[in-house]
């Protein structure tokens, strides 16, 4: 067999089929020589049938050698594509490994935040736990507000109840009921301040329900929020696990995971972005309770603005008490002018009536346009914040496109440096081919004289885009006027000179100097 092979297996295959072939070739030779049968007579035909069977044998040997090479070869390739399936095998399965791996990291992650936004609902909940203490206690200092209200409602009654039986006594001193008509207006006037301030107390504690309202309606939807979350968590724990199992299996069964790998992220972004909102929602939440701390504080300070004016009209109350007991001697007296006091107390107090019920009506009107007032201011500071937010944007842009502007110009600038320096470098080279002509043609219209010696001048010269002269000028004089005025001559004379036609190269060259020198040039 002459087959050859690259593979490392082979050579050791082919060796040993050599070496049985040899054994085998060995064998049939000794057996030949050692046959008794042989004879010089018919050595020859016993020799040929014995040759030929040994070659078919050779020829049977060496076929079921190359057949067992090829098995073995096949058997190699079999295990080479086994040993590399187990290597994909093993690859998958370490991919899959990491796969899941990173999936149960990001659902750890998603329950730190869980964890976290439990936190954060947690506090809220402490912080609306003490919003609503602050406010029962707010309703309680409200509660006996009005309890002191009504105390000095019903002391007013019977202070004027003992009015009406004053007012018998303003025959016989008149002076003294004036003046306790004068309190009387004094302690209504109070009263009625009392009223006015408990009134905007329970419109304070109005608004402040309202507020816990709003406050109790975000938290329960934040909670409402942390539910779903809860309920995609869950799903995406089922979600994780149903993943484990489909990457044992198929290849087709992976991209169909890894597709859920991506919806999943997508989640992960989108809860991130609620998570944003909820911290938004916390902020404002948290805003709103330092507001109704400081409505608190100033329900505070008018409750002790109250209960000073409360000790007040305590004071009052007892001087009022004394001069009760002081026109209670002088009551058998007035006994005849009670009833006429006592319809002109009622027409009084019908009065007062209406007058209550148009002052509220006035302040239901002013409620009603400070509340129109606040919505337009709202609507107007938001419109502000709009505006400002519109404007950085706009100033931004502006300085964005500004400084792209710059950076623009900048580098056109600087192309344009780049592109004058390769002009001017261009315009030398290409103007040193034409110095020797410009030199050789003015010499030629240049009288010399042999008295000059070494006198030398350089000379400015402007010339046109075709090259004719049209400024001539000595920049560094010889010392001699005759030999400087030659040199002038010479350089008009040979108008036009020869240079680059190239317009670009004449605006570089259009004004340059020129050197001459004595008999030398």
């Amino acid at each position: 067999m002459r087959r050859r092979r690259s593979n490392n297996f082979v050579v050791p295959s082919v060796l040993l089929a050599l070496l049985v072939h040899t054994a085998i070739v060995f064998a049939i030779g000794v057996s030949i020589i050692l046959r008794p049968e042989i004879d010089t007579g018919g050595a020859l035909d016993e020799l040929k049938t014995p040759v030929n069977a040994r070659a078919v044998n050779e020829a049977d040997v060496i076929e079921e050698l190359e057949r067992m090479q090829l098995e073995e070869e096949k058997e190699r390739l079999q295990k080479q594509e086994q040993q590399k399936q187990m290597e994909l095998a093993l690859e998958k399965q370490r991919e899959a490994e990491r796969r899941t791996q990173e999936e149960q990291e990001k659902l750890e992650q998603m329950e730190a935040e869980r964890l976290a936004q439990e936190e954060e609902l947690r506090l809220v909940e402490e912080q609306k736990r003490l919003a609503q203490a602050e406010i029962e206690a707010a309703e309680q200092r409200r509660l006996e507000e009005e309890s002191r209200i009504e105390e000095a409602d019903a002391l007013r009654r019977q202070q004027e109840e003992e009015l009406r039986q004053a007012e018998e006594l303003k025959r016989l001193a008149q002076a003294e009921t004036e003046a306790a008509e004068q309190k009387l207006l004094e302690e209504q006037r109070l009263l009625e301040q009392m009223e006015a301030e408990r009134l905007a107390q329970e419109e304070e504690l109005r608004l402040v329900e309202e507020q816990k309202r709003l406050a109790q309606a975000e938290i329960e939807a934040a909670e409402q929020k942390r539910l779903e979350e809860q309920r995609r968590l869950e799903e995406a724990e089922a979600l994780r696990r149903q993943q484990e199992e489909d990457l044992k299996v198929a290849e087709e069964q992976k991209r169909l995971a890894q597709a859920q790998i991506e919806t999943a992220e997508q989640k992960l972004i989108e809860e991130q972005r609620r998570l944003d909102e909820a911290e938004a929602l916390r902020s404002q939440q948290e805003k709103e309770l330092k507001q109704t701390e400081e409505h608190r504080q100033l329900a505070q300070a008018e409750a002790e603005e109250v209960e000073k004016k409360r000790l007040e009209e305590q004071r009052r109350l007892e001087e009022a008490e004394a001069l009760r007991r002081q026109q209670e001697e002088e009551k058998q007296r007035l006994e005849n002018e009670i009833a006429a006091k006592q319809l002109a107390l009622q027409q009084q107090e019908q009065q007062r009536e209406e007058l209550r019920k148009q002052k509220e009506l006035e302040e239901k009107q002013e409620q009603e346009r400070q509340r129109l007032a606040a919505e337009k201011k709202q609507k107007e500071l938001e419109e502000k914040a709009r505006l400002a937010k519109q404007k950085e944007q706009q100033e931004q842009a502006e300085l964005a496109e500004k400084l792209r502007k710059q950076q623009e110009a900048e580098l056109k600038r600087q192309q344009e440096q780049e592109r004058v320096a390769r002009l001017t470098r261009r315009a030398t080279t290409e103007f040193a081919k034409y110095i020797p002509q410009i030199k050789n043609k003015v010499t030629q219209n240049w009288i010399e004289q042999t008295n000059w010696g070494d006198l030398r001048a350089t000379v400015t010269i402007r010339v046109d885009p075709k090259g004719e002269v049209m400024f001539v000028e000595v920049l560094d004089s010889s010392g001699s006027v005759a030999y400087d005025r030659s040199v002038t001559t010479a350089v008009r004379k040979a108008s036009p000179l020869p240079i680059p036609r190239d317009p670009e190269i004449y605006a570089l060259i259009k004004e340059f100097n020129f050197s001459f020198g004595g008999k030398s040039g």
